[in-house]
């Protein structure tokens, strides 16, 4: 045999191989779900402003970090485990509006989204404190796994809003 049938035979043989990898990597693919892997953690980072006034809207921003998340054959998931079919981003920023936000003590409100700020309510969330004081908030994350931020510290100052 010379050397162009050998190379020739060779380069079949690595086709083959690439083809066949090929077809078997788009099957696991097609039958794959994300779930969350070993040690996977989420860690909520909020921005919230140190100081406010009574009856002004302060904005709140927040990212999420999560992972790791490990990619399985559907066939191996246990009834009711948590899948995605795609991977989720390890970051996201902006998730304000995907958290719940908890204050204390709890007279303030939280700014609902609305049709005419739906750009910025895709984004952000505001909170209004109606007493002067010191207040803390905080965000807590439902998805993909609990996850709960660290009590932020804001001052308020100004006149009471609310009722007598």
């Amino acid at each position: 045999m010379n050397t162009t049938t050998k190379a020739l035979i060779l380069s079949c043989v690595a086709l083959f191989a690439a083809v066949f990898s090929y077809v078997a990597y788009k099957e696991f693919v097609q039958e794959s779900v994300w779930i969350l892997g070993d040690r996977f953690n989420t860690r909520l980072k909020c921005e919230v402003p140190t100081s406010a006034t009574a009856g002004e809207w302060v904005t709140l921003d927040a990212s999420r970090a999560s992972g790791p998340w490990e990619r399985v054959r559907k066939s191996s998931l246990k009834e009711g485990q948590f899948s995605l079919p795609v991977k989720p981003p390890k970051f996201e920023d902006h998730v304000a509006p995907h958290l719940q936000w908890q204050t204390e003590p709890q007279t303030a409100k939280i700014k609902q989204p609305s049709a005419e700020t739906i750009e910025f309510d895709l984004k952000y969330r505001q909170v209004m404190f109606l007493e002067p004081g010191q207040y803390r908030i905080r965000a807590i994350s439902a998805w993909p796994y609990e996850d709960v931020s660290d009590w932020l510290a804001i001052e308020v100052s100004g006149e009471s809003l609310s009722p007598q």
